[in-house]
């Protein structure tokens, strides 16, 4: 009996990734829309994942190998759109394979791995 449980504890040991177990699925991101303040802010990720902020903010949104389509809008102001890639961030990817190989695949399931930019500034323009 203690042998199974030994032998399930190094499974779920070698088997569960650095960046899901230390990592978070999500994400803090800066939204700034240059020294323009109070415009409103749609973030779009897909898969019916959107926020809507009003700058500047600071939020927390759910990491994603997708990319994030930003708009943003303001009385007397031009619309602003920006796209935003999705990372798989080295470091994690390089942990992963050095250490927990099979881990990986939690990883990219839990999509720990990705990251987007920790500061989006979307620019407005006057009319």
């Amino acid at each position: 009996m203690k042998t199974r449980i030994l032998f399930l504890c190094l499974i779920c040991i070698f088997t569960t990734s650095c960046a899901f177990v230390f990592g978070r699925t999500t994400q803090k991101i800066n939204i700034t829309t240059s020294d323009i303040a109070g415009a409103r802010c749609t973030l779009d990720i897909g898969d019916g994942l959107r926020y809507q902020v009003i700058t500047p903010t600071v939020l927390f949104v759910e990491r994603s190998p997708k990319d994030m389509i930003i708009k943003c809008s303001k009385t007397g102001y031009k619309n602003g759109y920006k796209t935003v890639s999705s990372t798989a961030t080295f470091k994690k990817v390089w942990r992963d394979i050095n250490y927990y190989t099979p881990g990986i695949s939690t990883d990219v399931v839990t999509q720990t791995i990705y990251s987007y930019p920790n500061s989006i500034d979307i620019k407005i323009s006057a009319e």
